[in-house]
């Protein structure tokens, strides 16, 4: 039997400082897509950074880009040709993406470092 002042073979396992139910959800996460603003300073210039997400609409958790089967935007790649004729395949820029889609899909501001956007903030509302 071990007394008070020995020290055990083993360390007894303890529960963490955080505890597993605060970061476990508690309900299915319910993605839809948006549109979210980043603002950002870079070398003292402000700039916005636009991108096409999604987000839970139950608890606001940011989530990836919709696959294409599911996504409201159709077409991010742009069929463009260059005056000498060789064409090539871009991506919509996020201005563009805010422009087309701005008065379809909820639009976010958050910062780049949030996992959860503010369900009260919809700048189209």
């Amino acid at each position: 039997m071990i007394q008070e002042n020995e020290i055990p073979k083993y360390l007894k396992s303890t529960e963490s400082n955080i505890s597993k139910s605060n970061r476990k959800s508690k309900h299915k996460h319910q993605y839809e897509e948006c549109i979210i603003r980043y603002k950002f300073s870079f070398m003292g210039k402000n700039n916005l950074y636009t991108e096409l997400s999604s987000y839970c609409s139950i608890c606001g958790k940011i989530g990836d880009r919709f696959s294409k089967e599911k996504s409201i935007v159709e077409e991010k790649t742009i069929h463009k040709q260059l005056p000498n004729g060789i064409k090539y395949l871009t991506h919509m820029s996020g201005k563009e993406i805010y422009e087309q889609y701005y008065n379809i899909l909820p639009v976010f501001n958050a910062e780049f470092n949030d996992k959860y956007i503010d369900l009260n903030q919809k700048e189209n509302d």
